[in-house]
């Protein structure tokens, strides 16, 4: 007896490719001592010089990019500023001491206040500091942000979320029918 098994299963799958982290920004230039970039994961320092770590983070930004500077009292100067290229189109996220953020920078004005909350911790005294987030689609290429506000108790601090990775798509089909 003679069977024909026909079985044809097409199957889409969209894979995103993840070699090795590649950040979306380089040529960063700051007033203040030094800056450093890594990835928003809780329990990394926010600040190069204290002992301020990322305690609850939004899962939006989980994994995103983070500029680190210093709490040196540059930062506070009113010609303070961040500059930095972006490579590819992302959102960026300000996030403001909550303290701060109703008389956050003037510069801030039109981007949009977001619902979720950043939360750090010192290490050594165990206090909690709650970030409000401030964001903007912004493109490819230079960014400039502006100074703090000079009543603030800490430095803003920058996120930059890549608004899409280049994904590559295979098409999986069976083998032809045995007949």
């Amino acid at each position: 007896m003679a069977r024909t098994v026909c079985c044809v299963v097409a199957l889409a799958i969209t894979i995103t490719l993840v070699a090795a982290y590649s950040s979306p920004v380089s040529q960063i230039s700051t007033t203040a001592r030094d800056h450093r970039v890594g990835l928003v994961v809780p329990g990394k320092p926010m600040y190069l010089d204290k002992p301020q770590v990322f305690l609850t983070v939004p899962d939006i930004l989980l994994g995103s990019t983070f500029i680190a500077t210093s709490t040196d009292p540059n930062v506070f100067a009113s010609n303070y500023k961040l500059a930095f290229n972006l490579g590819v189109p992302s959102t960026v996220y300000v996030a403001v001491d909550e303290q701060d953020a109703p008389s956050h920078p003037q510069w801030l004005q039109n981007w949009g206040l977001q619902s979720e909350k950043l939360t750090i911790t010192d290490e050594r005294s165990g206090f909690n500091i709650t970030y409000s987030l401030f964001s903007k689609v912004l493109p490819a290429g230079k960014i400039e942000l502006g100074a703090n506000v000079q009543s603030a108790s800490m430095p803003y601090a920058v996120i930059i979320k890549v608004l899409s990775y280049q994904s590559m798509n295979y098409t999986c089909h069976s083998p032809p029918p045995i007949s």
